[in-house]
């Protein structure tokens, strides 16, 4: 097991650190985050320093970065990648994800979502609570689909 550091110690953040411990892939989650203390908590998981502490994680730690903003994750995970970062993507256990589609590095899938056949979802991501994204719909970069909210390919013939 490795450590997951987190970008972000807000709402989402914790929502993604609930995730990931429930996968128990990660021995040990940990935040950065610049509004936080060093020595504050977010939920049950510590924050350990700011954003561009994360070098020092970078030898044996995977990333994720959980800012709603899609700027801010888009600027946050450009920075990550050129540091050769690995960012990864975390799909909550009560999700259904068909093998037959396509996700991106640095998304987060939460519960309850559905990602159907041929639904292509690309780099940081946001697919929240409860959302469903259907067979064939293309999401680019850093999209936030908001919890519930349903998506559909539609075609006129």
């Amino acid at each position: 097991m490795t450590t997951l550091v987190i970008i972000g110690a807000g709402g989402h953040g914790r929502v993604v650190a609930d995730c990931a411990q429930q996968l128990g892939t990660y021995q040990n989650v940990v935040f950065l985050d610049d509004c936080f203390n060093k020595s504050t908590t977010s939920g049950h998981w510590e924050i350990v320093g700011k954003v561009n502490d994360f070098q020092k994680y970078l030898s044996h730690s995977d990333f994720i970065i959980a800012f709603g903003n899609n700027q801010l994750r888009a600027k946050t995970y450009k920075i990550l990648h050129k540091a050769n970062a690995n960012i990864i993507t975390l799909i909550h256990p009560s999700a259904t994800v068909s093998p037959r589609s396509l996700i991106g590095k640095g998304v987060m899938i939460c519960a309850n979502s559905v990602i159907n056949i041929g639904a292509k979802i690309a780099d940081g991501c946001i697919i929240n609570t409860s959302a469903t994204v259907d067979h064939d719909c293309i999401l680019g970069p850093y999209i936030h689909v908001s919890p519930g909210v349903n998506i559909a390919w539609w075609c006129k013939y």
